[in-house]
C-alpha cells in the first residue's frame, strides 16, 4: 500500500486501518481465522480509527483544551470490545496476520509520523493512549508517541551555578569598601527612623 503524499494526516490514518482490516478479513477464507475473531478484531480497529477521528475534530474545533484529555471514569467504555476476548501480548495483530500486518505496522508509523500527527500526539496525551494499543498490536515500538519532557539542570550544573553564584558574591563583599552609618538615620527596633522625628515609643534620639 502506497500513502500518497497529498493525502492529509487523518486520511493515511485512516488507509491504513482500511487496509488493516481488509487483511483480517481474508483471513475468513479457509476457515484461517473464525468469524467470531475476525468480527471482534475488525471491531476494534474502527473503534480505534473513529475515537481518533473524534479527538482530532475536538482539537481541531477548539472544543478540547489542548494538553488535557477528556477526562471521565477510567474502565470499559461503553460498547467497547472486553479485553479478555481480544488477543493479547505484543504484536498480536501480526500473529493473527503473518507478514501483510507487519508490513503494514511501517506504514502506520509513516503515518503517525507525519507533523501534523505529531502535533496532535503532542498537543493531547489522551492522542498517545489512543495509539498505543494499535502499535503495540502491529509490533510498533510506542516510545515516540510520549512528547519529550523539558530538560532539567545535572545536579553537577546546578552545582557549578550555586558555586558561581556564591564565589561572585564573595568578590563583590571583597572589594567594596565598607560604608559609613548614615548619621541622619537611627535604628529603633530594627528600624531606620530618620533623627528629625520625635521620640518613637518612648525611645528618646540620641544627640
Amino acid at each position: 500500500m502506497h500513502l500518497s503524499p497529498s493525502l492529509s494526516a487523518t486520511d493515511r490514518f485512516s488507509r491504513v486501518i482500511d487496509a488493516l482490516c481488509q487483511v483480517v478479513a481474508a483471513r475468513s477464507a479457509g476457515n484461517a481465522l473464525p468469524a467470531a475473531l475476525i468480527l471482534l478484531v475488525w471491531n476494534h480497529l474502527r473503534r480505534i480509527e473513529r475515537r481518533v477521528l473524534a479527538l482530532v475534530a475536538a482539537i481541531q474545533a477548539g472544543r478540547l483544551r489542548v494538553g488535557h484529555g477528556c477526562g471521565g471514569r477510567r474502565g470499559t467504555a461503553r460498547g467497547a470490545v472486553p479485553r479478555s476476548e481480544l488477543p493479547r501480548g505484543y504484536a498480536w495483530l501480526c500473529r493473527l496476520v503473518p507478514f501483510k500486518a507487519a508490513a503494514l505496522s511501517g506504514q502506520l508509523r509513516v503515518a503517525l509520523e507525519d507533523p501534523e500527527m505529531v502535533a496532535l500526539i503532542t498537543a493531547s496525551p489522551q492522542m498517545g493512549r489512543l495509539l498505543r494499543p494499535l502499535c503495540r498490536m502491529v509490533g510498533l515500538d510506542t516510545g515516540f508517541l510520549t512528547p519529550p519532557s523539558a530538560p532539567t539542570p545535572t545536579p553537577t550544573v546546578a552545582a557549578t551555578m550555586i558555586s558561581d553564584s556564591v564565589t561572585s558574591t564573595a568578590d563583590c563583599d571583597e572589594t567594596d569598601e565598607p560604608r559609613e552609618p548614615d548619621a541622619s538615620h537611627i535604628g529603633v527596633a530594627g528600624l531606620a527612623v530618620p533623627a528629625s522625628l520625635p521620640a518613637l515609643a518612648g525611645i528618646p534620639p540620641d544627640d
